[in-house]
């Protein structure tokens, strides 16, 4: 599932994928563009190049949480929940 996702995307996406590494700091613009080029170059030579560090997850949430921020600085939150059938309820929860 994760190499079928990968190469859904963009190849652009794909190549900015394979020159970094996700939220580590990015380097001086040239060496972050030349990064991105090599890669760029690497996905063009063979388009079924996957990163090796892609993974793709398939979540099923039982409890989904909404918080918001009230007009007076108070908060609103409310607490979704999956039934055995598929279907959600919700309700106001305390903050």
């Amino acid at each position: 599932m994760s190499e079928r996702d990968f190469l859904a995307r963009h190849p652009l996406s794909r190549a900015e994928v394979i020159a970094g590494d996700q939220s580590e700091p990015m380097p001086d613009t040239a060496e972050r563009d030349a990064r991105i080029a090599r890669a760029r170059d690497a996905v063009e030579a063979d388009p079924e190049l996957v990163a090796e560090s892609w993974r793709a997850y398939v979540l099923q949430p039982t409890v989904v949480e909404f918080w918001q921020a009230t007009e007076d600085h108070g908060q609103l939150r409310i607490m979704y929940r999956s039934g055995p059938d598929g279907s959600w309820s919700h309700t106001l929860v305390w903050p």
